[in-house]
């Protein structure tokens, strides 16, 4: 059996992802917002999951968001 790199397998699991959600909306609660650099990081959550979401500052558009708020969310893996 062929000893894969990390690269590897997070590549092959992001392209079969994207063949499953090329795009999608989604709605959720944020939580544990922080400034990384030139991106906004947080978490959407809901009763089970938590899923953690990267925006760049390019595409904020003047968003405010805060830790509890409510927001639909459009993006892709």
């Amino acid at each position: 059996m062929k000893i894969n790199t990390v690269s590897e397998i997070s590549n092959l699991v992001k392209k079969n992802l994207n063949l499953q959600f090329p795009g999608f909306i989604t709605q959720g609660v944020v939580k544990d917002i922080f400034n990384s650099g030139s991106f906004l990081v947080f978490s959407l959550t809901d009763k089970y999951s938590k899923v953690k979401c990267v925006l760049r500052f390019a595409d904020k558009n003047g968003l405010v968001l805060e830790d509890g708020d409510m927001v639909e969310v459009r993006g892709s893996l």
